[in-house]
């Protein structure tokens, strides 16, 4: 099952399934095994929701969506692209996409494993 594209014209909906293809070619460098197959299985089967973002520093997002005993225990696997501030940049896209998908499997910048934008910084 490919991953679901909500939103966006069908230009920006095709280059985010090419990008997703190039996220798992990317997968070499997301050095914790765990990790990188969380990520494969996002890029193949995930869903990114594209969205036009009023802060035009925000690239993506991903949402904390379960509390419990005050800790947020778990990320929503949905990722949101900012598709109005990536632009045309399609290497930026993905490295974007990646970076997400890894927060919807729970990595926080600053864990390292080769996520791209490890410092919180657009990758």
């Amino acid at each position: 099952m490919p991953i679901t594209v909500v939103g966006g014209s069908a230009a920006d909906q095709q280059r985010v399934e090419d990008a997703a293809d190039e996220v798992i070619i990317r997968l070499w460098q997301v050095t914790a095994g765990w990790l990188r197959a969380r990520i494969q299985t996002r890029a193949t089967t995930g869903t990114v929701i594209l969205e036009e973002c009023e802060d035009p520093l925000l690239l993506g997002d991903n949402v904390w969506h379960h509390y419990l005993w005050g800790l947020y225990t778990s990320k929503d696997e949905e990722i949101h692209i900012c598709i109005n501030n990536i632009g045309n940049n399609d290497d930026l896209l993905a490295d974007v996409m990646l970076h997400e998908w890894a927060h919807s499997c729970c990595w926080s910048h600053g864990d390292n494993h080769g996520v791209p934008g490890n410092d919180g910084a657009p990758p």
